[in-house]
């Protein structure tokens, strides 16, 4: 049996990392494993308006075949209320979730099975849920290529903003309240393949992306800024010795871009570095051993 662990203080950990060089110690503060006898895998994690956990990726535990998308939702004590696997036939797995202004749930990832809707080998699959997480709609997106969502931020309007890697370019698709989609823009840095891994949004409404471009078979970290209209405001790739792959992007307070993952690919080193809204290097920091490490 493979089953989930999720540790509360982690997050915590990351970026106290940004503000200050540990003292002390850090101290768990709760612990516990979910899943089932087949392979649960959790990918995103958030806590909920009520203080509940919110967890998505995917399984093999209960599947109608391949990966299903895996959902587990606690209560204040960590205690299961709700854990489902939803899929079609072939593979789907679900890289975000977030809690929509309604109480409700908004989930993004991929379905590799054919039916109404898809497009290709691997298409993005939006699911709407609602508190107790049945599916009030979804939708899938995509071309005849590999085409996934990997995050999602909610418009102050109800609708969506859903990015992620389309054709091998960076995918920003701005969505109404019931999924259907206003635009789309997909953008490659200098003719190169492009990913997008995550997305944040600052206080102007502008649109980061991150992820990777890729140069000679050599990963460079990539940051897209766009407006809220589509746009492009600014983009900037980042070589290897400075960044390889971002896979998480968060936005604080004062609009400063925080990102981790990972260094050096080769060894493989936890990094994390901070921007400027426009994109300039405010600090940058690398963690790790002779072994492979990485932060998403």
């Amino acid at each position: 049996m493979r089953t989930i662990s999720l540790v509360a203080f982690c997050y915590f950990f990351v970026f106290t990392l940004f503000a200050q060089q540990a003292t002390e110690p850090l101290e768990r503060s709760w612990h516990k494993k979910f899943g089932g006898r087949g392979v649960d895998i959790i990918l995103d994690v958030i806590e909920t308006m009520e203080g509940n956990i919110a967890a998505i990726g995917k399984s093999k535990t209960r599947s109608n075949g391949g990966f299903d998308y895996y959902l587990l939702i606690t209560d204040i004590n960590k205690n299961t209320t709700i854990e489902k696997c939803i899929g079609r036939r072939n593979d789907d797995g679900a890289h975000a979730i977030i809690q929509t202004y309604d109480g409700g749930y908004l989930v993004v990832g991929y379905t590799e099975s054919f039916g109404k809707g898809s497009r290709g080998k691997r298409d993005g699959w939006i699911l709407k849920l609602d508190e107790k997480g049945q599916t009030l709609w979804d939708q899938i997106y995509g071309t005849n290529q590999i085409d996934e969502f990997t995050d999602v931020v909610q418009a102050a309007d109800g609708g969506f903003f859903v990015s992620g890697t389309s054709d091998d370019s960076a995918w920003l698709m701005r969505l109404d309240a019931k999924g259907e989609k206003i635009w789309e823009k997909k953008q490659q840095y200098d003719f190169r393949p492009t990913f997008s891994n995550s997305l944040t949004q600052l206080s102007n409404g502008d649109l980061v992306l991150a992820g990777k471009s890729i140069i000679d078979e050599q990963e460079e970290m990539y940051i897209l800024c766009m407006r809220s209209d589509g746009l492009v405001r600014w983009e900037k790739s980042f070589d290897a010795e400075q960044a390889a792959v971002a896979k998480e992007i968060i936005s604080s307070l004062r609009d400063e871009l925080l990102i981790t993952g990972v260094a050096n690919v080769q060894r493989g080193d936890l990094f994390f570095m901070k921007l400027s809204s426009t994109g300039a290097i405010i600090s940058e920091q690398q963690f790790g051993g002779t072994g492979a490490d990485g932060g998403e």
